[in-house]
């Protein structure tokens, strides 16, 4: 989990995927990451980072593929067929509060699923 936080920190298209995708399956309580919903999120890349409109579809592929990969090595998505599906964790409480001191609600909104 901490390595993922990391990666959101620094890769902002980790922050955006998260927000935009990962969080609202919480919300909602889907909890599971279509293979439709991650292509819908590239694909739309290039309408909000300039840089992306240059991408071709390899790079964009691999993205997704990289992505996936983060949120499995960070135990938090097991593979269902084609689709992501959200485990359940329990965020150490020690994190959560060293969030909090950082002033990253943000991510604790990310992971908890929560609104604010």
């Amino acid at each position: 989990m901490m390595n993922l936080i990391a990666i959101m920190n620094t890769e902002q298209l980790m922050y955006a995927f998260m927000y935009d995708v990962f969080r609202p399956e919480l919300i909602l309580g889907d909890r599971q990451i279509e293979a439709y919903e991650m292509a819908a999120f590239f694909k739309k890349l290039p309408l909000t980072h300039k840089e992306a409109a240059h991408w071709t579809e390899e790079t964009l592929r691999r993205l997704q593929s990289t992505v996936a990969q983060y949120l499995r090595r960070a135990q938090i998505v097991k593979d269902y067929k084609d689709t992501l599906v959200i485990e359940n964790y329990l965020l150490d409480e020690r994190l959560a509060d060293r969030l909090r001191e950082e002033n990253h609600l943000d991510y604790l909104a990310i992971l908890t699923g929560r609104t604010s």
